[in-house]
């Protein structure tokens, strides 16, 4: 997928000027750099959440924050993206949630939470995954096990995928491709090679050439 000439201002700050970016099938694409980058304002642009210049996409997109209704069920939280219960309760499984689907959302862990936000992504079935730190709040526990969730979710269809993060192991766990992004403008682009699956804190080339990137 090819982003061309994506231009996104908030009043006078440009964010993005003629800001060209491609992504593939196949990939994860995590994306990094310092608070003010760019980062969340690329994906809320590919989601139409902000106004720019390029084509929506349909897109599976998985907050940083859950955004649940803690008024209705776990299960009526899912049908509001789905109206089948096959794929709802399919997808609950997916996630280990099944046996919560009657509970309601200030029940659950913050774990739980993010489970049911994933959840509510695959349902919607985007052309694309987009995903905002959405691991950031939890504990390192908690944070591998979702990681590794989320690679099996993603690696059912291989679709194109942009996950932004602060965390370089959560990056070097699951990218196929690294971009920095710093003042809209991308400074480093590496590939990860080593093969599937990866364990959280491994060493690599790769992970030293990320932090000098980001320390820089």
């Amino acid at each position: 997928m090819k982003i061309e000439n994506l231009n996104v201002s908030y009043g006078e700050n440009k964010v993005f000027e003629n800001f060209n970016f491609e992504f593939n099938q196949g990939e994860i694409t995590c994306i990094l750099g310092p608070s003010g980058a760019g980062k969340t304002t690329l994906l809320n642009a590919l989601s139409g959440l902000v106004k720019s210049n390029i084509e929506n996409l349909k897109t599976s997109y998985v907050f940083q924050e859950p955004n649940l209704v803690n008024a209705i069920t776990v299960y009526d939280n899912l049908k509001f993206i789905c109206d089948d219960e096959n794929s709802i309760n399919s997808a609950l499984d997916s996630v280990g949630l099944k046996d919560k689907k009657r509970a309601y959302p200030l029940t659950l862990s913050g774990g739980e939470k993010q489970r049911l936000n994933l959840a509510r992504a695959m349902l919607y079935n985007g052309d694309v995954w987009l995903l905002d730190e959405p691991f950031s709040s939890l504990d390192l526990k908690l944070k591998k096990q979702l990681s590794n969730l989320f690679f099996s979710v993603w690696d059912k269809d291989k679709k194109p995928c942009l996950f932004v993060t602060h965390d370089v192991e959560v990056a070097m766990m699951l990218a196929s491709r690294i971009v920095v992004l710093d003042g809209g403008k991308i400074t480093l682009d590496i590939k990860v090679s080593y093969p599937y699956p990866r364990e959280y804190g491994v060493d690599s080339e790769e992970r030293k050439t990320l932090l000098c990137a980001l320390t820089r």
